[in-house]
């Protein structure tokens, strides 16, 4: 989970090209202007640094060259960047904005508590999950872009506003049967385990936020995300159901 518009771990366009591209040697058509579109950009964002740092930190351009450092770096060696260094939430915002679907989320945070308070909810425990899914970066990286690949965008963004809401303040617990349905499988059995004289207050919040997550989808993205979600791995299945119930 954490996907693009989250975090840092995906590279732009701009970025493939700088690490694939070498730049071409001076004489005739050798300048900027004929240099590919990310070398270019870069080699423009270290002239202004050079020449007028006042701008270069007012239109943020700072950040944009930390960007093509950071793509270097996942490039030559992809385990020494961290797979869940969050974008700023300006630079997460402009994403969301340039899709309907982005900008529809953007939207309905701005309308409650605010769009940065939302993203960082979101954030947070997006990044909470990764990290307790395993210490490898590469396997943080892996199950990151499983999420990425498996769903729509605009089922991503279902689970965003999810996370965004919380968990319930209050529900009933589920009885008998409804404890032996989520024990049918090894995550339910160990799950309940895990919450002991809890765990029908638990049971209930998971299931609960379930069905919130699946009424914000189409059936399409509703099977797409069934899909993923039996996919996992027990430990990861059981990271997400625990930080979906407030553990």
């Amino acid at each position: 989970m954490s996907g693009s518009e989250l975090t840092k771990h995906e590279s732009s366009g701009a970025m493939a090209g700088w690490a694939a591209t070498e730049e071409p040697a001076g004489g005739a058509g050798g300048g900027i202007a004929s240099l590919p579109a990310g070398i270019a950009r870069r080699k423009e964002i270290e002239r202004i640094r050079d020449t007028d740092i006042d701008r270069y930190f007012e239109e943020k351009l700072d950040r944009e060259l930390e960007g093509y450092i950071r793509d270097d770096l996942a490039t030559a060696n992809p385990d020494s960047v961290n797979p869940v260094d969050l974008l700023d939430w300006q630079d997460s915002r402009n994403q969301l904005l340039e899709t309907t679907e982005g900008r529809a989320l953007v939207d309905e945070w701005q309308s409650m508590a605010g769009f940065k308070t939302h993203l960082e909810r979101v954030q947070t425990q997006a990044r909470g999950i990764v990290n307790a899914v395993s210490e490898d970066r590469r396997a943080m990286r892996v199950f990151m872009q499983r999420f990425d690949d498996s769903m729509t965008e605009a089922a991503r963004y279902a689970v965003y506003a999810e996370i965004a809401d919380g968990p319930p303040s209050f529900v009933n617990p589920v009885d008998e049967d409804g404890l032996k349905k989520f024990g049918a499988n090894q995550v339910g059995r160990e799950l309940i385990d895990e919450w002991g004289p809890w765990a029908a207050e638990k049971v209930a919040a998971a299931w609960f936020r379930a069905n919130r997550l699946l009424a914000r989808m189409d059936d399409a993205d509703a099977l797409d995300f069934l899909d993923w979600f039996d996919d996992l791995k027990p430990n990861e299945a059981k990271t997400i159901i625990k930080s979906f119930v407030g553990d």
